[in-house]
């Protein structure tokens, strides 16, 4: 008898890994075995599986991918909206662009008002 990880389950009185499984039955989490060699004796094995790895339903690793697009959009909602912000703040403090004299009725002496442009 092999077990899933390729060890052999053998005798514990002569060694040999072709026992039969006489009864089979869940304890504590584990799976308990009776077995009988076939040179007559009778021994106990418990059996308890190996997670190789985080195993998920994939419902669950469905839900877990809509949550994170989910977030991905609202950072990018919220990336847009500071970028507006942003440009909305800049466009109120920037100074507006100095207008040049009107030919019309100028004297020649006047010139555009100067705009503060803050510090």
């Amino acid at each position: 008898m092999t077990t899933p990880r390729g060890t052999s389950i053998e005798c514990p009185e002569c060694g040999r890994d072709d026992s039969q499984v006489i009864d089979s039955r869940r304890a504590n989490g584990a799976i308990r075995r009776r077995r009988r060699c076939i040179c007559g004796v009778r021994y106990t094995t418990y059996e308890s599986p190996v997670y190789e790895g985080a195993m998920l339903p994939a419902e669950l690793i469905n839900r877990l991918l809509a949550e994170i697009e989910a977030l991905q959009n609202g950072l990018n909602v919220i990336r847009t909206t500071i970028v507006r912000l942003h440009n909305r703040a800049t466009d109120a403090t920037r100074p507006d662009p100095v207008e040049s004299p009107s030919r019309s009725g100028s004297t020649g002496g006047e010139t555009a008002p100067i705009q503060d442009e803050g510090p």
